[in-house]
């Protein structure tokens, strides 16, 4: 190997020139490398059975009905004996019970609207029907409607876990993560703790930049959590923030979403792969930017970052290669005027050796 080296010194020695001009350009690519991944925020929420807001609301009601555990024949009988009474507080809302076990959210948010126009708003009863009529909006698409009810129920009821949570998924959805993050923390401040539930905080914390309150939670859930195996996602969410707030363990981390996850990720390899050049093991970073390469993740920054590591280890001709790849793609106007730059002084430099 020493060999193969020495030789590409021999046949282009003026190269050396070359680092001095484009160092600058170098360093701040591999900084643009690493910031480019705040902007490319995933947020993928793992094993948590609420992954939505229509999940969430249909877990809620599917809790909180007791008719959902009746046979059909059992239901059959509940409606035939409400049948008669049409105007009752109870018949309507067993029929409102009865439409929910039976997945029929139309009719059931019809029952719910007349059991709140019949019931005290000061009862104990009024804060179940708000939040069934809530889940029921949610399941029916009228997320804003579902919003301003659970709003009304937290202004009643500060200490309802499941709103929280219910509001959380909902400003989720909407793509607010801010707010859903702080809804989120005031569930957990109400419910017990849970490895699933600081889990999806750790990946809220990331996808809002809290890098710091990420890694915090993350560790929270890990040692909450009996087995780590399907924490995956949650490992790969620790892995970039800790890349993208300079911590040390990114590489540990991200070998630990490598590991859990079923497919291989490339994106997790090229990552680590950044995460090893910024530590200056440039054969360690070149084997992860082969591999995710040849996994398919060939974009231009994947180039252009394995061409830094066959700079630094004076492998010319692949560099050369490398940033014409970076040309060829044209992703980045500014990373695509460097390789271009790279590529003019190669060139220079082996017309003057010949």
């Amino acid at each position: 190997m020493q060999t193969a080296v020495n030789e590409r010194k021999t046949a282009t020695p003026g190269i050396h020139a070359i680092w001095i001009r484009v160092a600058a350009g170098l360093l701040a690519a591999a900084l643009v490398a690493t910031l480019l991944l705040s902007n490319a925020i995933r947020i993928r929420i793992q094993r948590m059975e609420e992954a939505n807001a229509a999940a969430a609301a249909n877990n809620y009601l599917l809790e909180n009905t007791e008719y959902v555990g009746l046979s059909a024949w059992e239901r059959i009988q509940k409606v035939v004996r409400q049948m008669a009474d049409q105007a009752s507080l109870e018949s309507h809302y067993e029929k409102a019970s009865i439409a929910i076990a039976q997945g029929e959210n139309e009719t059931a948010l019809y029952h719910i609207n007349e059991c709140l126009a019949l019931v005290d708003e000061s009862s104990e009863a009024y804060e179940e029907l708000k939040m069934k009529q809530g889940c029921l909006l949610a399941l029916l698409e009228d997320y804003e409607q579902a919003q301003t009810v659970f709003d009304e129920v937290l202004l009643r009821a500060p200490g309802n876990a499941d709103a929280w949570l219910l509001q959380a998924q909902l400003l989720l959805q909407k793509g607010d993560v801010t707010a859903a993050m702080e809804h989120l923390r005031r569930y957990i401040s109400c419910a017990e703790e849970t490895a699933d539930q600081l889990s999806v905080m750790a990946q809220l914390c990331y996808g809002a930049g809290e890098y710091a309150d990420a890694l915090m939670y993350g560790e929270q859930a890990l040692a909450m959590a009996a087995d780590d195996a399907a924490y995956g996602e949650l490992f790969r969410c620790m892995g970039y923030a800790a890349l993208l707030s300079g911590d040390d363990r990114a590489e540990q981390y991200l070998a630990s979403a490598i590991e859990r996850l079923a497919d291989t990720d490339p994106e997790l390899l090229y990552y680590r792969g950044v995460f090893r050049l910024s530590r200056e093991d440039y054969e360690g970073a070149l084997a992860d930017f082969d591999t995710a390469i040849g996994l398919g993740y060939g974009t231009a920054l994947a180039y252009y970052n394995r061409g830094v590591c066959y700079l630094t280890l004076e492998d010319y001709e692949r560099l050369l290669a490398d940033m014409q790849k970076v040309v060829e793609l044209n992703e980045d106007e500014e990373l695509t005027q460097i390789a271009q730059q790279l590529i003019a002084e190669l060139t220079v430099g082996s017309e003057q050796e010949s």
